[in-house]
């Protein structure tokens, strides 16, 4: 087979995705012979902190199918690469000559959008068309177990010998039952057992204990190991059960109150665990950020994602547990962004539709707070 090499300039066909205002560019190659080939993807000027996906689209009767070849990863100065190698297989029905586009696609809630996309020939209108296509696994009839015939036992009779005439005045001698031999008992050994260890939670503060609570603590020293770690596990308990009723005591503060009726009400999620009433935000409203992080709003994190989705949003629960405050920073779950989030407190990602977090996803980074 010759070699087949397509080298197409791309071009962007979507408003927003520029880095600084800039307009993306890039190209792309597809070569290699003999059912073995390479697709190299260059772009710059693009925004980062997106989840990219590339593509290889097909023709197929009037919609695009598109060959799934990976992510782009994209830095802070907007550039991106992405390498790749694969043969025939996953084609499917479609051969690399048919090719009609190498397209990086973003999906979002209005559809698929192309912030960079080229052509082998004349440009084509696929996004509205297009599918993602998917190899269906052939099935393969399970094989009829094959049973063997049953080996025929023959006997003959020249094999088998005589027995030997016995005598009918010398008895037959019965034999001797073997001795059984008695058990050797096994040593006992007597086992020190360890104290159990008392465990300390990494993540809780030690209680702050009255005189009298102090007494009570005193005389547990005079447990047993075991019963020292209960007994300090029941202080810890009692300090969580204060700490949540406080916080369910925490009245709001009059900015609260003012934001959650001056601002849009939203429905983020399709089901969520507690009752939790949401309002949509910007940076420009008066949100008290967390106490131990007065800066987060400024963040480059989040400023990007402000840019991106034009809002976030602020949640109450107003269920009869804790009052609770959350802050909800709209994404797409990736692994760059997962670690942004977490170094900024952002510690779940919840989907919007009822799903569990998978790449690429889209819907909340969020952060429980204390603002009283």
């Amino acid at each position: 087979m010759s070699y087949i090499r397509f080298f197409m300039p791309m071009t962007s066909e979507a408003n927003g995705y520029g880095f600084k205002s800039r307009q993306p560019a890039g190209r792309s190659i597809v070569e290699g012979r003999s059912g073995n080939y390479k697709l190299t993807v260059w772009a710059q000027d693009l925004m980062a902190e997106t989840f990219y996906s590339v593509f290889l689209l097909f023709s197929d009767d009037g919609r695009y199918a598109g060959v799934a070849m990976g992510s782009l990863a994209v830095d802070e100065k907007g550039k991106g690469e992405m390498r790749r190698e694969f043969a025939d297989d996953i084609l499917g029905r479609f051969a690399l000559n048919d090719i009609v586009a190498v397209a990086v696609v973003v999906r979002g809630a209005s559809g698929v959008v192309s912030p960079l996309c080229g052509y082998k020939d004349e440009v084509v209108s696929w996004r509205h068309g297009f599918y993602e296509f998917e190899m269906k696994p052939e099935s393969v009839p399970e094989p009829e177990p094959t049973l063997e015939p049953e080996p025929e036992f023959i006997l003959e009779p020249e094999s088998i010998p005589e027995p030997e005439p016995i005598s009918e005045q010398e008895p037959i001698p019965e034999p001797e039952p073997e001795a059984i031999p008695e058990p050797i008992p096994k040593p006992v050994l007597e086992l020190e057992l360890e104290p159990e260890p008392v465990l300390e939670p990494e993540s809780e503060p030690e209680p702050t204990l009255e005189p009298e609570e102090q007494l009570t603590m005193h005389w547990a020293d005079t447990l047993p190991q075991g019963e020292m770690a209960k007994a300090f596990r029941s202080a810890l308990e009692k300090l969580r059960t204060e700490t949540i009723q406080s916080s369910t005591e925490c009245n709001p503060q009059p900015n609260i109150l003012l934001l959650f009726s001056n601002n849009e009400p939203v429905t983020p999620f399709a089901t969520q665990n507690r009752k939790t009433k949401w309002v949509s935000f910007n940076l420009s409203d008066n949100v008290p950020p967390p106490c131990n992080m007065p800066n987060l709003f400024h963040d480059p994190f989040i400023q990007a994602a402000h840019r991106e989705y034009g809002h976030l949003i602020f949640g109450m629960t107003i269920d009869h547990g804790p009052c609770r405050y959350i802050i909800g920073l709209p994404g797409v779950y990736d692994q760059e962004s997962r670690q942004k989030a977490r170094r900024l407190g952002f510690n779940q990602f919840k989907c919007c539709k009822d799903a569990y977090p998978t790449w690429g996803e889209t819907g909340y980074w969020l952060m429980f707070v204390t603002l009283c």
